[in-house]
């Protein structure tokens, strides 16, 4: 995902041109309709006093998902505070932190919390190796990205978790709670990510595969390859189970 690094100074997020004021509906009946900065939520301008922001890829934005029926927006009937999704499709962490720290940088009214569902940790991140470069795609074989992390030269994981870091000292700071979310469960990395980031203060809510603790998976959107509306249900009864009973953090 391409932008300018004036893009993070000069606007509350990164500007998506491309899609500003469309309105589109694709072939499963589901309607798109952007705002005037090319996210699926609220003007900028009509945000409440007291509203509360979701970030994260295509799961967050509701790919193949009516807009009433993603997990924000039943998030925020549930909590009944106004929610402001920078979800946006194919997004990797660093497009997330950058979207948070440009909106937290340059609004007077801060949001009252934070939900930051993490993509993929390979998702476009560039592989550099001899010469060679190509980007890991969300949804490559498992095997065939352990195996290219051990013979790249950059590191995925460290961008990734520098990306969840930062975005949780920042937040932190201004004293607005972060709630971090990612569907893959701990096995799925090669190194304990829960530690890494407990040691920074840090809490991530992975996939732990057990009833109650767990994100529901099925991939059973309109298009299936996205998750169904009922895991998008059930995302947000988990997250406002645990926001209620972790208020400050």
């Amino acid at each position: 995902m391409n932008f300018s690094i004036v893009d993070s100074f000069s606007s509350p997020v990164i500007p998506l041109r491309y899609r500003a004021f469309s309105n589109t509906t694709d072939r499963y009946g589901v309607n798109y309709q952007y705002n005037s900065y090319g996210y699926r939520t609220v003007e900028f301008d009509q945000v409440d006093p007291e509203y509360a922001i979701v970030a994260g890829c295509s799961h967050t934005e509701g790919t193949a998902t009516p807009l009433e029926l993603t997990w924000g927006s039943v998030l925020e009937k549930q909590l009944k505070i106004q929610i402001v999704n920078l979800g946006v499709g194919s997004s990797n962490a660093v497009f997330c932190k950058k979207n948070i720290m440009s909106w937290v940088t340059s609004r007077s009214l801060l949001p009252k919390f934070v939900v930051v569902q993490w993509p993929n940790p390979f998702r476009l991140l560039s592989y550099s190796r001899m010469g060679a470069e190509f980007e890991l795609l969300n949804g490559t074989d498992g095997q065939l990205i352990n195996t290219t992390l051990k013979m790249s030269e950059n590191n995925f994981l460290e961008s990734w978790l520098s990306a969840i870091i930062d975005t949780n000292n920042i937040l932190q700071l201004l004293n607005i709670p972060c709630y971090n979310i990612h569907f893959q469960t701990q096995q799925d990395f090669q190194i304990d990510i829960v530690n890494i980031l407990k040691q920074h203060h840090i809490k991530i809510y992975l996939n732990e595969n057990i009833t109650g603790v767990t994100w529901l998976l099925d991939s059973n959107a309109y298009d299936k390859s996205h998750h169904s509306t009922e895991c998008q249900q059930q995302w947000a009864d988990r997250l406002t189970v645990i926001i209620n009973e972790n208020p400050t953090r």
